[in-house]
């Protein structure tokens, strides 16, 4: 679930979710929402992994998550 994947990046990177909303422009509840599998976008998603792996290639998720 790509939504536990994101969880595992933020919290390897040290954010909680009212950090990454806030880098990330979004709520906190869309934060939640997104980790649930409740929503989804694929620009919230790479700017997630960018944030939170520091623009390095996330090894959890890759482009065939994104469907």
């Amino acid at each position: 679930m790509i939504g536990n994947d994101l969880r595992l990046i933020r919290i390897e990177a040290g954010l909680t979710q009212v950090q990454l909303a806030e880098k990330l422009g979004i709520t906190q509840g869309m934060i939640s929402r997104i980790e649930r599998g409740d929503a989804t976008t694929t620009e919230v998603v790479e700017r997630w992994t960018n944030i939170c792996r520091g623009d390095r290639k996330s090894t959890r998720l890759n482009s065939s998550h994104l469907v």
